[in-house]
């Protein structure tokens, strides 16, 4: 089973960027991650929330397949512990259909038609990050599911 990150945008904060590769690089010998960046659409047009949310959900679903698992990370979503992560992660890779995806919407959050296709709405935390912070969290989540996976002492 492939395992994609789907986010908004090009991270633009070099710490971000940064920090994303180090989790990238550390990931692959154990889990390989592929990190896609999707363009925004309509950027530079003066757009309504709504009409960016549509427009980015529809991005978003043209690359989604019927079979893919979809994790849509959102404010309102349940949150797990990173073992619970561990868990349906590699639940989900023995199933071995489609893509795992894990979504990270823009900066106003993500459409209601993506939300419905979502399998799971996951929450970082209570508190609200940055599209980009989340990104970064995102990547560190998915390397500590792996490590605890593998037994590694990271997660202690």
């Amino acid at each position: 089973m492939k395992i994609q990150v789907l986010a908004m945008g090009r991270p633009r904060e070099p710490f971000i960027i940064q920090g994303v590769e180090h989790y990238q690089t550390r990931l692959k010998p154990l889990l390989p991650v592929e990190w896609i960046f999707l363009p925004e659409p309509g950027r530079g047009r003066s757009l309504s929330e709504e009409q960016r949310r549509e427009l980015e959900g529809q991005e978003f679903l043209r690359r989604i397949d019927g079979r893919d698992a979809l994790f849509l990370l959102d404010e309102r979503g349940r949150q797990w512990t990173s073992e619970e992560l561990s868990s349906r992660l590699y639940e989900k890779i023995a199933l071995g259909q489609g893509k795992l995806i894990f979504l990270i919407g823009g900066p106003y959050g993500t459409s209601k038609e993506l939300q419905t296709r979502a399998d799971m709405l996951l929450s970082l935390s209570k508190m609200t990050f940055t599209h980009e912070m989340a990104l970064l969290l995102m990547a560190e989540q998915i390397y500590r599911a792996a490590m605890i996976h593998s037994g590694s002492k990271y997660h202690h």
